[in-house]
């Protein structure tokens, strides 16, 4: 069900871009348990002309998360920067194309195998967070689930919330 939240996320986008007469040039998104730690505009270096193509940012591309055939399909779905002209791909087609794959199987190679089929360019981007977490939560997911041979993910601590 992740995509189908993704895909009211479009509405959000295009409702407040409606009231500011205005439209965003890019969109973050990410889990709402993770607090970034790093200046992220500063280290994507976006040139200009970056913003009128379809690209979609990822702390990793490649063999986390896989279980289609080709591994290089895998993209982080944790925290992404999508350029506007991919927002729609990614936010609603991407939950259209989840439906029609396999009754709402929604995983990181299958996002990054879709971007792939739309022709959507995929970077890395370098982000250093902190999840936060309720206190005596069994950790199942999340950063501390992965393991250390991830690059480009720097977990500086955890944060515990008292219920």
């Amino acid at each position: 069900m992740m995509s189908y939240g993704w895909s009211k996320c479009m509405q959000l986008i295009y409702k407040y871009e409606k009231i500011n007469k205005a439209k965003y040039d890019i969109i973050y998104k990410t889990r709402p348990d993770l607090l970034l730690r790093n200046n992220i505009p500063y280290a994507l270096k976006i040139d200009k002309n970056d913003l009128d193509k379809k690209i979609v940012w990822g702390e990793t591309i490649g063999r986390y998360g896989t279980d289609i055939s080709d591994p290089k399909y895998a993209i982080k779905d944790t925290f992404n920067i999508i350029t506007r002209s991919a927002c729609k791909d990614f936010f609603i087609n991407f939950h259209n194309f989840t439906l029609h794959y396999n009754n709402y199987l929604c995983n990181e190679a299958l996002l990054g195998y879709f971007l792939f089929k739309q022709n959507i360019k995929k970077r890395v981007v370098k982000c250093s967070r902190t999840i936060i977490r309720m206190k005596n939560q069994k950790i199942l997911y999340g950063a501390k689930s992965l393991n250390d041979d991830i690059e480009n993910i720097k977990i500086y601590d955890e944060i515990y919330l008292i219920s």
